[in-house]
């Protein structure tokens, strides 16, 4: 039964059935090593699968004691140390298990299972211990044993050549993983998410639409797609995609996160903050999110409530000076958040920052600095419309603004609206000649 509940994923019952037969039967007094050395491996086993790492390593060091020669109690060790980063460890268990020789067992285990396990061990210990060349080899040493899942091995191999910045070898790895396993959604999401890195926006989005085949579940395939179609424009499919996101993720806050800085985009102001808490009601102490509800004008009205929220966010940032007379109402704090957004970029926090300069607009809409500000973010990141909103606002409130005139001139040229361009260079010249 033990091996049962372990063989089908209910790990809590496999564990109480293992402890119930290495501390309340007589398996030990009656020297049943078969019994109790098993009892030991399949529950350190276990408490690896359920991520126990420490319990595990003891569990699997006692099955050692008993048979140390045994190769499942050598590979579980080498699995076990490579989960507790134990690299050199773990390298010399899996290397034990591939020099020995085939054992019989009394329950059957598949020989080129446990040797394209060890191989794999051998390539994870190897990247851990920088090895790069000899952790490649061991992933393909791996790929090469005959087994359903040694696609895996390349997969590994495609991350480590990622992660040194050879993307190209990487892609091609991962193509040769996925021709081994064509429906693996893993290897589908990673050459998705390869071609993302890439810009390659539609090859991404085939991938990711191919994932949600094989795993209609994956939250992570959908919010990619999500933002593919944010960043291509297509607004309204992206704002569905996220909702879809939300209601397979109820409880989540990813999707919601995303709907929530896709509404605030959109200037759904409401929906947006509607969103963000939501968001904050399952998760607290998210600088996006809380910079997004101020953004979003949640406070406007009644800023008793979004003072400790503010004031909330400021403790992550000492380098931030504030008082709390600044706090205590929306203008004063709207350059409290304006000096936070010079922080965020320090930082290279260039989103939050976004934010932190459109909440110092909400609260304080006569606040030409938060403004111009906001302006030049919108300007950087490519939202040209959004600027000009911002400096023909600027504008309005101050016909003689020579600088706002040249930012809007530099926001239409880049729309390609040069007469426009050219009549705003014109009155900032003419606002410099009537200027003081």
């Amino acid at each position: 039964m033990a091996l049962t509940y372990y063989s089908t994923g209910r790990l809590d019952e496999a564990v109480a059935a293992y402890r119930a037969i290495l501390f309340e039967s007589t398996c030990l007094q009656d020297r049943n090593w078969v019994v109790y050395t098993t009892a030991l491996l399949f529950l350190a086993r276990t408490y690896l699968r359920q991520g126990s790492f420490d319990q595990a390593l003891d569990f699997a060091q006692q099955a050692e004691a008993v048979d140390p020669d045994y190769q499942l109690t050598r590979l579980s060790l080498a699995e076990i140390q490579i989960r507790r980063q134990e690299y050199a460890q773990a390298l010399g268990s899996a290397r034990a298990v591939l020099s020995a020789r085939p054992q019989l067992t009394f329950f059957p285990v598949d020989q080129r299972e446990v040797t394209y396990s060890a191989h794999l061990v051998c390539g994870q210990a190897l990247a851990g211990l920088g090895d790069l060349e000899g952790a490649e080899r061991a992933f393909r040493e791996a790929a090469a044993v005959p087994v359903a899942r040694r696609s895996q091995a390349l997969g590994a191999l495609s991350e480590l050549l990622r992660g040194r910045g050879e993307r190209t070898r990487a892609l091609a790895v991962l193509n040769e993983a996925l021709a081994l396993d064509p429906r693996n959604a893993q290897h589908l999401f990673n050459l998705g998410a390869l071609h993302l890195e890439q810009k390659a926006f539609d090859e991404a989005a085939g991938f990711f639409r191919r994932v949600l085949e094989v795993d209609p579940g994956s939250l992570s395939a959908r919010l990619n797609l999500g933002f593919i179609a944010k960043v291509q424009g297509r607004l309204d499919e992206a704002e569905q995609i996220y909702a879809e996101a939300v209601a397979l993720d109820q409880h989540g806050v990813e999707a919601r996160a995303n709907l929530g800085h896709l509404l605030l985009d959109r200037e759904r102001h409401a929906e947006a903050a509607a969103q963000f808490r939501e968001v904050r009601a399952r998760r607290s102490g998210l600088t996006d999110i809380d910079l997004g509800l101020l953004a979003a004008g949640g406070f406007v009205a009644d800023w008793t409530a979004g003072q400790p929220l503010l004031e909330e966010v400021l403790t992550a940032f000492p380098e931030v000076p504030w008082t709390p007379a600044e706090l205590a109402a929306p203008g004063p704090a709207a350059r409290v958040l304006v000096r936070l957004a010079a922080s965020l970029l320090h930082r290279n926090q260039p989103r939050c920052a976004e934010l932190a300069m459109a909440g110092a607009v909400a609260l304080d809409p006569e606040y030409r600095e938060g403004r111009r500000g906001l302006a030049e973010f919108y300007l950087t990141r490519g939202a040209l419309w959004k600027a000009v909103a911002q400096f023909e606002a600027l504008i309005t409130r101050d016909p003689g603004d020579r600088a706002a005139f040249r930012r809007l001139g530099d926001c239409y040229r880049q729309l390609g609206a040069a007469d426009a361009a050219r009549l705003c260079y014109d009155r900032a010249g003419a606002a410099e000649v009537e200027g003081p």
